[in-house]
């Protein structure tokens, strides 16, 4: 599918990867606006005691992004 208009998106269709990287500095800004609360998306120990590899990105701030998979730009 080349990107578009979301008119174009139909069940089944095939939207492009779209790579992104996420610096810490970002992310931290990010969790300062939205004053975030949850330490696993800012303290890398509290994350790790949870099990992960590092802080988690927020869902939100990631559904940030939709538009530019779905659109480009």
């Amino acid at each position: 599918m080349e990107r578009g208009s979301y008119k174009e998106i139909r069940v089944g269709t095939s939207i492009p990867p779209l790579k992104v990287t996420i610096d810490r500095d970002k992310l931290l800004r990010y969790c300062e606006v939205t004053r975030e609360v949850n330490p696993i998306h800012f303290d890398e120990n509290a994350a790790k005691m949870l099990g992960f590899d590092d802080i988690v990105v927020q869902g939100i701030f990631t559904i940030g992004f939709s538009r530019r998979c779905l659109l480009g730009g």
